[in-house]
């Protein structure tokens, strides 16, 4: 994937919908980061999690992102240890912001990157997976190209509300280019 710093001008605003597949966006030879923003409520059971399922071609291929914000323990399926274990040092998301809302960002190549709110919380060389299908999951070469990927939450609890997708091609630059004139704004922090 190819990152790129986050522009509200070049990002169009969509809303989640629980389990609802998300086409995965390709142009021109490049992918764009996952883009999406979490809201905290007020008295959340920070112990669930929140998943990103991606899907694959090949039949029942798929990989996951997971979280909970109680102690920011992760999964990435299948690379990790899938028990959200806090004290494994690996499996944990560092200097996670402060702050009810978050914008989150997922890229991956050789490495795959989390960020929130613009800061790197958490890297991972795709060499180095606990498991054999690591790499291959991620890299297009075993699966084929991600298709698409969709939102998983507990109910009440911290949930993913926007997602954003790269404004690209001549009627999103037009698009685009209305925006800066009129100043709407498509994402607040």
């Amino acid at each position: 994937l190819v990152s790129s710093s986050f522009s509200e001008e070049d990002w169009q605003p969509h809303d989640v919908e629980y389990e609802v597949q998300i086409p995965f966006e390709r142009d021109d030879n490049k992918t764009w980061p996952i883009r999406f923003k979490t809201v905290t409520p007020e008295n959340a059971d920070a112990s669930q999690e929140i998943s990103l399922i991606f899907k694959y071609p090949l039949w029942r291929a798929w990989g996951r992102l997971r979280w909970r914000e109680a102690d920011w323990a992760m999964e990435l399926y299948p690379c990790t240890n899938d028990n959200l274990d806090y004290n494994n040092e690996n499996d944990v998301f560092h200097n996670v912001p402060e702050g009810r809302t978050k914008i989150w960002e997922v890229s991956w190549g050789e490495t795959f990157t989390i960020k929130c709110n613009g800061a790197t919380v958490w890297s991972f060389e795709l060499a180095d997976g606990l498991y054999s299908d690591c790499k291959d999951t991620y890299t297009d070469s075993y699966h084929g190209e991600l298709e698409s990927w969709k939102f998983r939450w507990s109910e009440g609890n911290t949930s993913p509300v926007t997602y954003y997708t790269y404004l690209q091609g001549k009627r999103d630059r037009e698009e685009r280019e209305e925006r800066k004139k009129k100043k709407v704004p498509t994402a607040t922090l």
